[in-house]
């Protein structure tokens, strides 16, 4: 009897980005973009913007950003994703929130 011998293929696997990006993945992006009220994403756009000693220093900035976070002092805006973050992120004002807030 002749023995069996398994050979191995090279197959080519590509990659589509267009898969990615979907009609359907469109739509919930923008789905999840109109759940975020226009009033705290421009909130959140003008906190990325500054450096958490601005934020964390005053209790007038304190108080301007606070509408970002709910009443257990987590966000109710995602994060902006960039490749340089130039500042503050919602989560990282929120977390500070979370520890004022001292809940037993």
């Amino acid at each position: 009897m002749k023995a069996r011998v398994i050979r191995g293929s090279k197959v080519l696997v590509v990659s589509s980005v267009a898969m990615i990006v979907a009609p359907g993945a469109c739509a919930a992006l923008e789905t999840q973009a109109k759940d975020e009220p226009a009033a705290l994403v421009a909130l959140r756009d003008e906190l990325v913007q500054k450096k958490r000693e601005e934020v964390t220093g005053s209790r007038v900035a304190l108080a301007r950003y606070r509408p970002l976070c709910d009443k257990d002092g987590y966000p109710l805006v995602g994060n902006v994703t960039q490749k340089v973050i130039p500042g503050y992120q919602p989560s990282e004002f929120c977390a500070e929130v979370r520890k004022t807030l001292k809940r037993p």
